[in-house]
């Protein structure tokens, strides 16, 4: 998986760990909130909502097919390394 992205092992265990540190547990609840193809995606998709997450980085076509979903940017992993890069936050 780093090699899809072009990273390093030491840059992807660094950007996990800092994901880590950053990160906060939140369980899905129970909502409105459903994928229509695919029912085992919902709770993700209901915990990018819970958490106010900007974006979904997934590779799931389901969830994809959503976007953009209440707020939510659902985009695949190569465009959120775009998004990165064009911030200059990903070289």
């Amino acid at each position: 998986m780093t090699e899809d992205l072009g990273l390093s092992r030491r840059s992807a265990m660094l950007a996990v760990m800092r994901a880590l540190r950053r990160g906060r547990l939140v369980e899905p609840l129970p909502s409105r909130h459903a994928v229509p193809q695919d029912a085992a995606d919902s709770d993700v998709l209901r915990t990018a909502i819970r958490a106010g997450s900007d974006y979904l980085v997934t590779n799931d076509r389901h969830l994809l097919a959503l976007h953009p979903y209440e707020g939510v940017w659902i985009v695949t992993m190569a465009e959120y390394r775009r998004i990165l890069e064009h911030q200059g936050l990903f070289a």
